[in-house]
C-alpha cells in the first residue's frame, strides 16, 4: 500500500502587492504612506555567490568574466573576493574552504564586517540539498555531473562534514578562536569586539 505523492509547488507571488491601482494603496497615499514593495518569500542566501555577485554565477568561470566583485565594506581585496567567490560555487566543499579562508592572520580581520559574517553563517548553517531516508543516489558517471542529487546530505553540510571529516572544522575554527583571543586588548572597541565576540558565537 503505498502513500499519495505529495508535490510542493514553491509560491511564486510576492507578498505583499506593490500595485497602485488597489484601494488600500489609495487609502495610504492619501495618508502619506507609499505603497509596499516586494518581500520574497524567503531571505535570498548569503552563500549563493549569484546573490553576491548581482548577476548569475553557476561555475568559477563565471567569477572570472565578472566586470566588478564586491568588496565587503573594503574588508577584501579584489583576489581575496575572487576567492571566496569561487568557494561559494562548490556547495559540498563551502564549509571547509571558507572557514580556512577565514582562519589566517590577515583575513580574520574581515569578519568585523557583518556582509562577511552573514555569507559564514550561511555557509555553515544553511543545510542545503537533502538525502530523504532510502536507496543512495547514483554515483555519476561523468565529470562534472549534469545532476547533483549524489551530494545531498541526510542531515546537512555541517553534520556531514563534523561526521565524516571533523578536522577539516574544527582545527579551522579553534584557530580562529586563537586569532580572535590574540586581538583582545583589554579594552572594548567596535572592531575587534566583533570579530572575538562573533568568533566565539
Amino acid at each position: 500500500d503505498e502513500s499519495p505523492r505529495v508535490d510542493v509547488v514553491p509560491r511564486r507571488r510576492p507578498l505583499l502587492r506593490d500595485s497602485g491601482s488597489g484601494w488600500l494603496n489609495r487609502i495610504r497615499k492619501m495618508f502619506g504612506r507609499d505603497a509596499p514593495v516586494r518581500v520574497p518569500r524567503v531571505t535570498p542566501s548569503a552563500a549563493d555567490p549569484t546573490n553576491l555577485a548581482g548577476t548569475p554565477v553557476e561555475t568559477e568561470d563565471d567569477i572570472l568574466y565578472l566586470p566588478t566583485l564586491p568588496n565587503f565594506d573594503g574588508k577584501l581585496t579584489p583576489m581575496e573576493s575572487e576567492l571566496l567567490l569561487q568557494y561559494l560555487t562548490v556547495p559540498y566543499l563551502r564549509v571547509p574552504l571558507v572557514l580556512q579562508f577565514f582562519a589566517d592572520p590577515l583575513r580574520i580581520n574581515a569578519l568585523a564586517a557583518p556582509s562577511l559574517q552573514s555569507v559564514v553563517d550561511a555557509c555553515l548553517f544553511e543545510p542545503d540539498q537533502w538525502l530523504p531516508p532510502g536507496p543512495l543516489p547514483e554515483t555519476p558517471t561523468c565529470v562534472p555531473s549534469t545532476d547533483r542529487n549524489f551530494l545531498a546530505t541526510p542531515c546537512g553540510l555541517l553534520f556531514n562534514e563534523l561526521l565524516h571529516n571533523p578536522h577539516n572544522i574544527i582545527d579551522p575554527v579553534v584557530q580562529l578562536l586563537e586569532l580572535a583571543l590574540e586581538k583582545d586588548t583589554g579594552r572594548y572597541t567596535s572592531t575587534t569586539a566583533s570579530i572575538i565576540l562573533y568568533t566565539i558565537r
